[in-house]
């Protein structure tokens, strides 16, 4: 082999290499591309609406290589909500828990919280779809809590701690949160049972209500939008959350107003359904019909004669309330009732047998809103948050 076949193989290996690396490079740069449309097409959705949007978030996250989690999530909840395909839906939140469990989320423990809480919230959905794999969603839950960071006593006041537990998270889905869901289920059947003990109750209908929108608005611009919106609501789609149709929800909120506990606010829950209607359209579009069917609820808040009616509550919000009753918990323990030189001495985290008698003081008292709390939170994540309160006192 002379000079000259020894430089042409060299150059041979050389350009097989420069091809493969550029398109590698290629390669990344079209996904990163795919991941920046995928995400502000997301960032866009109209609710349930199966529109050019919503399969443009299709189509590009399908393309993507080494989807994370977190994609497989947003996936999944566009076939659900969006293309109405069940199927694969179910096989991006599978994947999303696998990714999870295979640990290639890395270590952001509270993205993958997000993600299993939301599977969960979406689980129930496929239990009418017996031919769908479940979704190892308590399993995964479980490990999750069991490996989540355990929190310690880095503060010199648990209570700055317990405080940096709070979060405040949200998504354009966050009406399908799991606690939101059951909030409004148990009220709809509370209001439910006791309008029909309204001795008027058969002429409070959904007609009746739409003969006072037209009389009331249909001179106003807003007009339009709400009729957008009941055009939707005429279809009289099944609600799964509250077991009945949407028709029967802005009835019921009807009806409500004219229960005589609700006299003095009547006129205003009739104004408040009103506007939740006009609510329920965001751009050009009519938002899904479980957050159609929570903002015309959420019309009885704060003016019905229950002061916890309409009011939701998702599953970090309860949790986060569950943090704050423990910071008052501890408040109350050391600011009366010791003496200042035990307060400095379990603010200093100092081991004597005073210190860790009020600290099994304190612990049990965080230890009774389990019962408070049971049937507001998954087992699992109200003892991770009880257990999470715990360890920083």
């Amino acid at each position: 082999m002379n000079l000259e076949q020894v430089f042409l193989i060299i150059l041979f290996v050389l350009l097989i290499y420069l091809v493969f690396v550029t398109a590698g490079k290629l390669n990344d740069m079209i996904n990163d591309r795919n991941r920046r449309r995928f995400i502000e097409n997301y960032q866009h959705i109209h609710g349930d609406a199966n529109d050019e949007i919503a399969q443009n978030v299709i189509n590009y996250g399908e393309r993507l290589e080494a989807k994370t989690a977190l994609e497989h999530y947003i996936l999944g909840t566009t076939y659900l909500l969006n293309a109405q395909q069940p199927q694969n839906a179910v096989r991006h939140f599978q994947q999303a828990v696998q990714v999870i469990q295979a640990g290639h989320q890395g270590n952001d423990w509270d993205i993958e919280n997000f993600v299993l809480e939301r599977v969960h919230d979406f689980n129930d959905l496929f239990v009418d779809f017996p031919d769908i794999d479940d979704i190892p969603i308590q399993e995964a839950l479980l490990t999750h809590y069991n490996t989540r960071p355990t929190p310690t006593r880095t503060e010199e006041d648990p209570r700055t701690s317990l405080a940096g537990r709070q979060k405040w998270v949200s998504d354009s889905q966050n009406v399908h949160d799991s606690g939101i869901i059951d909030s409004f289920k148990n009220q709809y059947q509370i209001v439910k049972k006791e309008n029909s003990l309204l001795k008027n109750r058969s002429q409070l209908t959904y007609g009746s209500f739409k003969k006072w929108l037209a009389d009331r608005y249909s001179s106003s611009p807003k007009y339009q939008d709400m009729q957008k919106v009941i055009d939707f609501i005429d279809n009289n789609y099944y609600v799964p959350a509250i077991d009945d149709h949407e028709k029967s929800i802005v009835e019921n909120v009807w009806a409500r107003s004219y229960d005589p506990a609700n006299s003095d606010n009547q006129a205003k829950i009739q104004e408040a359904l009103a506007y939740a209607i006009l609510d329920c359209v965001e751009g050009n579009h009519v938002v899904c019909i479980t957050g159609r069917s929570q903002k015309v609820w959420q019309a009885l808040a704060t003016l019905d004669k229950d002061p916890h009616m309409g009011v939701f509550k998702s599953k970090q919000a309860v949790k986060n309330e569950i943090f704050d009753r423990c910071r008052n918990i501890i408040d109350q323990h050391i600011e009366s009732g010791i003496s200042q030189e035990l307060k400095q001495d379990y603010l200093a985290n100092k081991e004597t047998e005073q210190v860790e008698e009020l600290k099994d003081h304190i612990r049990a008292e965080i230890d009774k809103l389990r019962k408070e709390y049971e049937n507001e939170l998954d087992a699992i994540q109200l003892n991770a948050a009880i257990e999470d309160c715990k360890a920083v006192v």
